[in-house]
């Protein structure tokens, strides 16, 4: 966690596996009511957040909370694999001006939103993910609007699906895209991420 006002924090091609803590077992940034937060910022790029456990609360895997001063978060082209939360967001518990693009969200577990809890978040910022296979539901805190997703169980918004993902190789760790699945060129033509690659580096 961090605490510093007016700051930027940047994770990018990083490996965050087996940690344990009360609240955002990997990563815990909260940007609440503070305006010494205005400017402050943190994105997640490119990584891996696997096996991580919240064990009072939420955000087994990340927790990122923003209030609605211009503090803000990002989460892009990353993998957020077998965390465990007590409370909400087993992968990931994400509030207000925070982006989860391009994230592969599968096999976490929670009490309510086993992959994705979101409180106060704009649906329009969750775009072309994979949340499948977790334990206590897919999201929680939205009934629809996200856009380009592959949801288990379905989910209302534009272009989202319910198809089996077809991973290369779960069980260990290989959540590739096989040729077979049709969430294979299914996301949004129009977007445009900032690191301008996905999570191994390719266009």
């Amino acid at each position: 966690s961090w605490f510093a006002p007016s700051s930027d924090v940047f994770l990018e091609q990083c490996m965050l596996r087996g940690n344990v803590a009360g609240f955002g077992g990997g990563v815990y940034a909260s940007l609440l009511s503070d305006t010494l937060f205005l400017a402050s910022h943190i994105s997640l790029t490119r990584s891996f957040f696997l096996d991580n456990v919240a064990s009072l609360g939420g955000g087994g895997g990340i927790w990122v909370d923003t209030d609605n001063t211009g503090a803000s978060g990002s989460l892009e082209s990353c993998v957020v694999a077998g965390n465990v939360a007590a409370g909400s967001g087993g992968g990931v518990r994400a509030s207000r001006l925070v982006f989860v693009w391009n994230c592969t969200i599968v096999n976490n577990q929670a009490a309510t939103g086993g992959g994705l809890s979101a409180s106060l978040l704009d649906p329009s910022r969750v775009r072309q993910c994979i949340l499948w296979d977790n334990d206590g539901g897919e999201i929680d805190g939205l009934t629809s609007g996200i856009l380009y997703c592959d949801v288990e169980g379905g989910f209302g918004g534009t272009s989202n699906l319910d198809v089996d993902p077809h991973f290369a190789d779960p069980a260990a760790d290989d959540f590739h895209l096989m040729s077979t699945s049709a969430s294979v060129d299914a996301g949004d033509p129009a977007i445009a991420f900032s690191s301008g690659t996905d999570i191994d580096g390719d266009p």
